[in-house]
């Protein structure tokens, strides 16, 4: 999903949104303790980065952009 400009960043950008919203209503209603919650809350967080990191990674190669 692109605009008109080639742009996919507002497209990316609502994903990961839509993720953390969807994984923290998903966490608040989880029928789990307080320690379970927090270790899945951190693991989430790692993928999640990881994720984030490699979209970023490729999104780069795509375009040949230098950081």
């Amino acid at each position: 999903m692109q605009d008109e400009h080639g742009n996919a960043k507002p497209f990316v950008a609502g994903m990961l949104i839509g993720a953390l919203v969807g994984a923290g209503i998903a966490l608040l209603f989880a029928p789990q303790s307080g320690e379970e919650t927090r270790r899945l809350i951190r693991r989430r967080a790692r993928k999640l980065a990881d994720a984030a990191r490699e979209k970023y990674e490729e999104m780069r190669e795509k375009t040949g952009a230098r950081s």
